[in-house]
């Protein structure tokens, strides 16, 4: 109560000087109805109006002018970044303050209907065995860090290993966006690693080879988890709301409190629930605790990888995975 006193005065300054609020989401199409549904909540909790962006026709200065016309950022794990600097990225979490966690989205490995992987109870024993007689070809998408991330961990764990380099038994086979995995599969790929909400898209041809947790979703077939099939484990991605840092803290407030309204508002459950993901109806604090931890532990990665976009080797973490399992 005495925060709310407090704060009191700066929210009704806030709201006076702010002309308009802004949204900035990538347009990605299967996000859409949960992007305006949480336009549209922003704005009835506001009492403001709230304009949408996409990330691909920012409006100009987008860091600038946030007290007049504050900004909030709609981002997935797909499209954020974590580490490294880019001061003026509405993408870097490091410019971003976390407000908001609406829904996870969990990963899921698929095979070909006739694929003898649907077979194995250790696929990495079956990997590193070379059953093929060549690489197993994966598809991943090329915008995920976490799932190349766990790519190359596979890669080194089921690498064969003699007197030279390590021989590597995967090859990547990239994509963008779930409607273009079908040229995956048209060339031939082993397994493709996507989220498990693209599931009904991919057709009659492709079956569920393991989720990445255990999976009680009514849309998904009954499949074992990737630890049953002894491959390495992958967090869930993820979707949120932040702001920029430099908002004020007023501003910040009001934000919070329209989005923790807005994520479990009715129309907002419903567009979550219509892409297979349940809404996760958190508080601003799990939230925020949530976004910090993924960030560390990133951070945390990267800087034992000392890995880029132009370094891809042997790394510390891959390396001991390997020889732990």
């Amino acid at each position: 109560m005495a925060f709310a006193i407090a704060t009191l005065p700066l929210l009704a300054h806030s709201q006076a000087t702010a002309e308009r609020w802004r949204l900035v989401a990538s347009p990605v199409p299967e996000a859409h109805a949960v992007q305006i549904a949480i336009q549209q909540q922003l704005q009835h909790n506001l009492r403001q109006p709230v304009e949408l962006y996409f990330d691909n026709a920012l409006p100009p200065a987008a860091l600038q002018n946030t007290d007049t016309q504050p900004l909030v950022v709609l981002l997935s794990e797909f499209n954020s970044f974590a580490s490294g600097k880019q001061p003026h990225s509405l993408q870097h979490l490091d410019n971003l303050s976390p407000l908001m966690v609406f829904f996870e989205m969990p990963w899921c490995l698929f095979a070909q209907a006739q694929s003898p992987l649907l077979a194995q109870t250790d696929v990495k024993a079956w990997m590193a065995q070379q059953r093929l007689q060549r690489p197993v070809r994966i598809g991943v998408s090329a915008r995920g860090g976490q799932s190349m991330f766990w790519l190359h961990v596979l890669s080194q764990a089921t690498a064969m290993r003699g007197e030279g380099p390590p021989q590597h038994n995967i090859v990547a086979a990239q994509y963008r966006g779930a409607q273009n995995q079908a040229q995956v599969w048209r060339e031939d790929a082993d397994m493709v690693l996507a989220l498990c909400w693209q599931y009904p898209l991919l057709g009659s041809q492709v079956r569920l080879l393991a989720t990445a947790q255990k999976n009680d979703n009514p849309y998904l077939p009954k499949a074992p988890t990737f630890a049953d099939l002894k491959l390495p484990p992958l967090a869930p991605s993820w979707f949120g709301a932040f702001m920029p840092r430099n908002t004020a803290p007023a501003l910040q407030a009001q934000a919070i409190q329209a989005l923790e309204k807005a994520a479990t508002a009715p129309a907002v459950v419903q567009a979550i629930e219509a892409t297979h993901q349940p809404a996760l109806r958190w508080s601003h604090e799990q939230s925020r605790k949530y976004i910090e931890n993924y960030i560390t532990t990133w951070q945390s990665v990267m800087r034992l990888l000392q890995w880029n976009a132009a370094d891809a080797a042997t790394t510390p973490v891959a390396t001991r995975y390997a020889q732990a399992h």
